[in-house]
């Protein structure tokens, strides 16, 4: 069957198959690890895993215990898919019309009938091993947007034992998954037992080798190939479709944010591709090495058959499954889980009081422009009036931004609201009022992050408990991060919303402050922060957030840090330094040109 029939008649099948299953993968293991995940740090001395306590916490007994259990779904769930994408390609290669069923269903009878013998159960850190080679060119994708890459670097470079031993790991583990290149399909057909299937895995290799990796070396290279024009592709029409659409001094911003989402989406489906395409190259290469007729027994997938009543059934539940779980999906590409979101991300970008170097610092135009200009975060101060309201305002006097000569505690919010918060700024922003803190969670529910210090000053007033009443009011929690000066503040946030994420800020940093138990994170002036301040509050599991960072030669030292937070006036300078990449660079200086001449 010549390719464009084969995708003509049985590509349908494949594509339907592979969505369905990667929908019921996804909703199961997700929350899954997010779980295992959660329960690990609960138990852990941990509120947050760095680079350098990972070891230490991969070591603890739970945390191993849970890494298994949680391998071992995953291995299950990929054995299912390897099995079934072989049943396909060989039925494919019969010159068989497949539907959707004739893959999924007699792929799940094999994979019952092989995991009922225990022997067999040898077959899922296989094909674990041989999904995870598959899918290494895309991960790398992933991996470019954490922290490992650099840091993995450094330390083996520094550790030439270290380095021998990846090596040498990596050696082994290839060696394992060519050697068992068939083990796979032949375990299918062979009743004998995993033991023999791996011996005549071993003898086909070795027998056909060149011929084996000819073929793997020209299909996964035409794949990348294919791979790599469609990404490049993907960039060029998002940098001319921003040009078209976006104000000027957004565009690079905006293009780097967006193609960091194109990235992940292109290496989501690179991955799923690539082990489709790996697993049609393995069956292809066993049709051919392995006559039909020395099968021990017929191998018949296509004798199940589905009613057309079923068939119906079957169709509307997978819509519904595709469509219940599209939400789940989208946020997961371009989020990731909550354990890489909180671990391995870069460094995020917080507005300060809003956009306040564009705006009147802590009202909504600020809010506003930090959502325009596409920060993670956006940082805002919070005060209690005099009648118990809850407002946005840095300073405790009122005559800064309004010029009225009181303090915030000593006035109610009905005189507040009757102030001018914009005009100090620019005649633009004349009439703008002192929001209240509900009024901002409205504002940037669903839309951006919020860092809400609490100003509690001498006397709290109950302050704490109110922010978390609006919190709760507008399902916040997943949503923000709390700080303050004030450590009590931070204690009682924790008694009563553990899950949220809390910072003490310093304005010096200096002695063993690191094991505060009620401090997730350390919020504190970038001219303190140096490499072992950072690599020793990582190291208790603490986040390093860095205040206020502007400059372009600053924010590149925060960069090189690895600090978890930057804090700015300028959010889409502080995304052009941070994000930019070497690969991307020339079409980025394209962008400006094109801007400037515009």
């Amino acid at each position: 069957m010549r390719m464009i029939d084969w995708l003509r008649v049985n590509g349908p099948a494949l594509l339907l198959f592979e969505l369905l299953y990667q929908v019921v993968f996804i909703t199961i293991i997700v929350p899954l690890a997010q779980a295992a995940f959660q329960l690990a740090i609960y138990f852990s001395p941990y509120s947050y895993v760095t680079l350098q306590n990972l070891a230490a916490f991969l070591r603890r007994p739970l945390t191993i215990l849970l890494l298994v259990l949680l391998l071992a779904v995953v291995a299950v769930f990929l054995f299912a898919e390897a099995v079934s994408l072989i049943v396909y390609f060989e039925t494919c290669i019969r010159r068989r019309k497949v539907k959707v069923w004739q893959i999924l269903f007699p792929g799940l009878k094999e994979v019952f009938r092989m995991l009922k013998h225990r022997e067999n159960l040898m077959l899922l850190p296989i094909a674990l091993l041989q999904s995870g080679i598959f899918m290494i060119p895309y991960t790398i994708i992933y991996i470019m947007h954490t922290r490992i890459p650099s840091y993995l670097i450094r330390s083996v470079m520094s550790e030439p034992l270290a380095a021998a031993a990846i090596v040498l790991v990596l050696f082994g583990l290839g060696y394992m998954g060519l050697r068992g290149f068939f083990i796979i399909p032949l375990s299918i057909h062979n009743r004998d037992g995993v033991k023999s299937s791996w011996k005549e895995s071993g003898r086909l290799v070795r027998g056909n080798i060149c011929q084996v990796l000819k073929m793997v070396c020209a299909v996964n290279l035409l794949f990348a190939c294919c791979y790599v024009l469609c990404y490049v592709l993907c960039v060029v029409a998002c940098g001319l479709g921003l040009f078209l659409v976006m104000d000027r001094s957004l565009v690079v911003a905006a293009f780097l944010t967006l193609i960091e989402e194109v990235e992940k989406i292109t290496g989501f489906i690179g991955m799923i591709v690539g082990v489709a395409v790996n697993y049609g190259v393995i069956t292809r290469l066993f049709c051919r090495l392995v006559p039909a007729e020395e099968y021990q027994e017929e191998y018949r997938v296509t004798s199940f058959r589905l009613g057309r009543r079923w068939s119906r059934v079957m169709a509307v539940l997978a819509l519904l499954l595709v469509v219940g779980n599209s939400v789940r999906i989208v946020d997961l590409i371009e989020n990731g889980s909550a354990m890489t979101k909180e671990t391995l991300t870069g460094t995020g970008i917080t507005a300060h009081r809003g956009v306040s170097g564009e705006a009147p610092e802590n009202t909504i135009p600020a809010l506003e422009k930090a959502i325009e200009y596409m920060a993670d975060y956006a940082e805002i101060d919070v005060q209690l009036t005099a009648d118990g309201a809850v407002i946005l305002m840095h300073d405790s006097s009122l005559r800064r931004t309004t010029g009225y000569k009181k303090d915030v505690k000593n006035t109610t919010l009905a005189e507040i609201q009757s102030l001018d918060a914009g005009s100090w700024f620019s005649e633009a922003y004349k009439g703008t009022k002192v929001p209240l803190l509900s009024e901002a969670l409205e504002l940037c529910k669903g839309e951006i992050n919020l860092n809400i210090e609490i100003k509690t000053g001498k006397n709290d007033n109950g302050l704490t408990q109110k922010v978390l009443d609006l919190i709760e009011e507008f399902e916040f929690a997943n949503q923000c991060i709390i700080s303050s000066t004030d450590y009590e503040a931070l204690k009682q946030v924790k008694e009563r919303y553990p899950e949220i994420k809390t910072g003490y800020i310093m304005g010096l940093a200096y002695g063993d402050f690191f094991d505060r138990e009620y401090a997730d994170f350390f919020s504190i002036k970038s001219s303190f922060i140096t490499e072992p301040l950072v690599k020793r509050a990582h190291s208790f599991g603490k986040e390093i957030h860095a205040w206020t960072v502007n400059s372009e030669g600053e924010l590149e030292r925060m960069k090189q840090l690895e600090v978890d937070n930057i804090i700015t006036d300028q959010p889409v300078r502080a995304r052009e330094v941070l994000y930019r990449d070497e690969f991307l660079d020339g079409f980025i200086e394209l962008l400006k040109v094109m801007e400037q001449t515009r």
